[in-house]
């Protein structure tokens, strides 16, 4: 048996951590709800589909409107929800 790194999880991250599968449309839902709520809004803040004007099926990617100084709070919240949502293509 090979011994762990010290300080390895004995867990296998894939079964500990199962992500929820969400559409495009609940995931930008839950990325602006947790946006809200997140200490450091502002109003004006939002995150989007890219690009610009696109719906759900059009969109090819995230983007967010604001100011440039809350790029930290934006990549925050998308960190947290790529660990956690999962997004399908249907």
């Amino acid at each position: 048996m090979t011994p762990r790194p010290q300080g390895a999880s004995a867990v296998d991250p894939e079964v500990a951590m199962a992500r929820h599968v969400f559409t495009r449309a609940q995931y930008l839902d839950i990325l602006n709800d947790s946006l809200r709520k997140h200490p450091g809004w502002q109003p004006g803040m939002a995150f989007v589909f890219l690009p610009p004007g696109a719906d759900a099926s059009q969109a090819t990617a995230v983007g967010c409107t604001g100011p440039m100084d809350a790029i930290p709070v934006y990549a925050e919240i998308q960190r947290v929800a790529a660990e956690l949502i999962e997004v399908s293509d249907t």
